[in-house]
């Protein structure tokens, strides 16, 4: 077997930090590693027979064994890997991995889904109360969900568990109150002496109003925020790359204002003014106000619903990108039909690319492989919350944003598929902006400001209600 790589010292720390605690949160900005630091130091501890490890989508589950058997095997030391598969089949995984000891090391990796199922739970807590186990959760915001299924699952099987860990870059998605369930799931009482997530939750905010169980208007405690930043130093390891990383190179952004066609811009101040006058001194939930905003959002890409609105200013500027681009690009979009009218173009003027995106979740760990390997792919074709976790696409320097999701959790993790440990170049990313034809923004503009300002998306939306539909000039 080929030696193992060195580990960079702010990884060495990271070992070292997993091996002396029983239960931690390895916060470690993206693109540091933390998948690196896991195996060395689960693999190299004392009495420790294996680990089960936790992925918050089966795509993502297949790409890490892929790069585990592939890439990144002189990271192991010779493990073995088991891989869960809904059916029979992972039911038979499940049950050599309770009831027959290890021989070496060994991996179960399985997804968060299938922590819904009974039998499941319950080959894990057979396997949990025979071996010394670790549990690590990946992702660790996919149980911020505290009355999921899924989530009461993992919580079950992880308290028959001697060593948990989660792991996520952005612990925090859209607020403090993601930290409950992932806490909770380390230790009960680690982040600090509340009852009940419901103890915890006014002990944080300030000011706050519940409405069909939804909040609506939320300020935090900076005092009490404080008081659980300092309990956690003692279970959490969060460094960012500028701190640790002294020659990655730089994010360089850009924004591309496009203008919007005549009938674009027809339809969408059509729609705009529709939103208004139905909500309009109505109290209404953010999430009914979101889901007709992003019709908003498909009108600037040049459709609505499943109806084309002509040329797409957004892909003529994305196609003078590529002209203009030296090597890969990643391009990123949020719905299937801007992933649609791409690959149309894409394979008209016959430029090789791979997708990512929920209707293809099983190849990809191979359309990964074929996007760095293949000089002949040039293109990444992606969907944000498909291909914007759990992969390494470093072979491009170029990422575009087609079209923003409103969560900046979502936007760091994408922009972190390029900008990584191992990336040589400078990385630019790209963000298409249509405007109305006197320049006016558009919900492409307030989307960005969302993500920019980690604002709380139901408070954006209700404090800018106005000027997100009747504002545009």
């Amino acid at each position: 077997m080929p030696s193992r790589p060195p580990l960079y010292p702010h990884q060495e720390v990271a070992v070292a930090f997993l091996q002396e605690k029983r239960y931690v949160l390895l916060g470690d900005d993206m693109g540091l590693g933390k998948s690196r630091s896991l195996i060395e130091a689960l693999e190299t501890m004392p009495g420790l027979d294996g680990c089960v490890l936790v992925m918050r989508k089966p795509l993502i589950q297949t790409t890490w064994c892929n790069e585990y058997d592939g890439q990144f095997v002189q990271w192991s030391n010779g493990a073995e890997v088991l891989v869960y598969e809904p059916g029979a089949r992972g039911i038979k995984t499940l049950k050599k991995f309770a009831e027959q000891p290890p021989k070496r090391f060994r991996w179960l990796v399985i997804n968060y889904e299938a922590f819904r199922k009974k039998d499941v739970q319950q080959y894990l807590i057979k396997a949990m109360k025979s071996q010394s186990l670790a549990m690590a959760c990946d992702e660790s915001t996919a149980i911020k969900n505290r009355s999921a299924k899924q989530t009461k699952g993992v919580m079950e099987v992880g308290f028959h568990c001697r060593r948990r860990i989660c792991m996520s870059g952005t612990p925090i998605d859209r607020n403090p109150l993601d930290l409950w369930s992932q806490c909770n799931f380390l230790g009960d009482k680690l982040i600090g002496p509340y009852g009940n997530y419901y103890a915890y939750r006014n002990s944080i905010m300030s000011r706050f109003k519940v409405q069909n169980n939804d909040l609506k208007i939320v300020t935090f405690d900076k005092v009490e925020m404080e008081k659980i930043a300092r309990r956690m130093e003692s279970f959490c390891l969060r460094r960012l790359k500028e701190e640790v990383i002294e020659d990655l190179p730089d994010k360089i952004f850009q924004t591309r204002e496009v203008p919007m066609t005549t009938e674009q811009e027809r339809v969408y101040k059509e729609m705009a003014t529709q939103l208004y006058t139905e909500f309009e001194g109505q109290e209404f939930e953010a999430v009914v106000m979101l889901t007709k905003l992003l019709r908003l959002s498909q009108i600037t890409s040049g459709f609505c619903e499943s109806t084309s609105l002509g040329a797409s200013p957004k892909l003529e500027e994305l196609m003078e990108i590529l002209n203009e681009s030296s090597g890969k690009v990643v391009v990123f979009c949020k719905f299937h039909g801007e992933i649609d009218m791409i690959r149309e173009r894409l394979q008209k003027e016959n430029i090789g690319f791979v997708e990512f995106h929920g209707k293809n979740v099983t190849t990809r760990g191979d359309s990964a492989y074929k996007f760095t390997s293949d000089d002949n792919i040039r293109v990444c074709l992606a969907q944000v919350e498909t291909g914007g976790i759990g992969l390494n696409l470093q072979a491009a320097h170029t990422m575009v944003f087609f079209n923003n999701d409103w969560r900046y959790g979502v936007r760091d993790q994408a922009e972190d598929r390029i900008h990584r440990i191992g990336q040589p170049n400078h990385c630019t990313i790209i963000d298409l902006m249509a405007v109305t034809a006197k320049g006016g923004k558009t919900i492409n503009h307030y989307v960005k400001k969302v993500i920019e300002t980690k604002e709380q998306l139901s408070t954006f939306i209700l404090d800018n209600f106005r000027e997100i539909t009747i504002g545009t000039k």
